[in-house]
């Protein structure tokens, strides 16, 4: 099977194909990695404190939310998209 097919069939570019035997004749693993970027803002207990702070207050507005966090921590102030993303992941 040429290099072409086997991109077209897996959906990969050609240049995966033709990176791939070297990386694992290295004996590195071909597992995709970690995207680059900042590492999250809220780790998990950041995100247990959120979730008591929404079960405590269910009717604040996000607003308030971001108020509260910020007086809570003003060393480290939180956006409200970044408040918005983490009470998406939530659920």
């Amino acid at each position: 099977m040429s290099h072409r097919a086997v991109a077209a069939t897996f959906a990969v570019r050609l240049s995966s194909i033709k990176r791939w035997p070297g990386t694992a004749r290295t004996g590195a693993t071909l597992a995709p990695g970690r995207s680059p970027g900042r590492p999250p803002r809220f780790d998990q207990h950041d995100r247990d404190v959120l979730r008591a702070r929404l079960d405590a207050a269910p009717d604040a507005t996000r607003d308030a939310h971001v108020a509260w966090g910020n007086q809570q921590h003003p060393d480290l102030p939180v956006a409200r998209a970044t408040l918005d993303r983490a009470i998406t992941r939530l659920g």
